[in-house]
C-alpha cells in the first residue's frame, strides 16, 4: 500500500513538475532578494516609494542653528518599525554637557513621499529625507530659506 502511495505521489510530482506552464499565469518572479518576516516590514510596503526604500534607515548628526547658543549637535536615529531617537547637545550654554533625549514614533506623509513628521515626543519636526542625509523643514513641510544656516543631519557611515 505504501509503495502503490509512493509512486503516485512521484508519478503527480514528474507530472506537474514537467508540464507546460499556462501563457495566462506566467511564472513567478524568481529574483526575489528578501522576505518579510515582521508586520513593521509589511506595514512599511504599505506606504510611498520612500518608505520603501529601506536605505533611510539608520543615524544622521549634524549641528543645528540655535537662536540663543552656538548651535545645536543633534543625532536622529530612525529605525524600520517607524520609531526615533532624538538627541540634542545646546552648545555654548552653560550646561554645555547635557544631552537631551526623546523617544518617539513618525510617520510619512501623506502628500509627499519624502517627508517625515516626528510625534509630539520630537515636537512634531518635519525633515526632507534625501539621499544620505536629511533636513530640517518647516511645520509646513517647507525649506527654510536662510543661507547662512545649515539644516542638514547626514547619515552616519556604520
Amino acid at each position: 500500500m505504501q509503495k502503490t502511495f509512493l509512486a503516485l505521489c512521484l508519478s503527480f510530482t514528474m507530472l506537474v513538475a514537467c508540464s507546460k506552464p499556462n501563457e495566462n499565469n506566467p511564472p513567478p518572479d524568481l529574483n526575489v532578494t528578501a522576505s518579510i518576516d515582521d508586520s513593521a516590514s509589511a506595514a512599511a510596503l504599505d506606504t510611498p516609494d520612500t518608505a520603501n526604500a529601506f536605505d533611510w534607515v539608520g543615524t544622521y548628526q549634524g549641528t543645528l542653528p540655535c537662536h540663543d547658543c552656538s548651535g545645536i549637535d543633534t543625532e536622529v536615529e530612525l529605525t524600520l518599525d517607524r520609531h526615533f531617537v532624538l538627541k540634542q547637545k545646546f552648545l555654548g550654554k552653560s550646561n554645555n554637557n547635557y544631552v537631551n533625549e526623546v523617544k518617539g514614533s513618525f510617520q510619512f506623509l501623506n502628500d509627499s513621499n519624502h517627508l517625515i513628521q516626528l510625534d509630539s515626543s520630537g515636537d512634531s519636526r518635519i525633515y526632507y529625507i534625501g539621499t544620505q542625509f536629511i533636513e530640517m523643514r518647516g511645520d509646513k513641510g517647507q525649506v527654510l530659506h536662510q543661507p547662512e544656516f545649515n539644516f542638514k543631519l547626514t547619515k552616519s557611515l556604520e
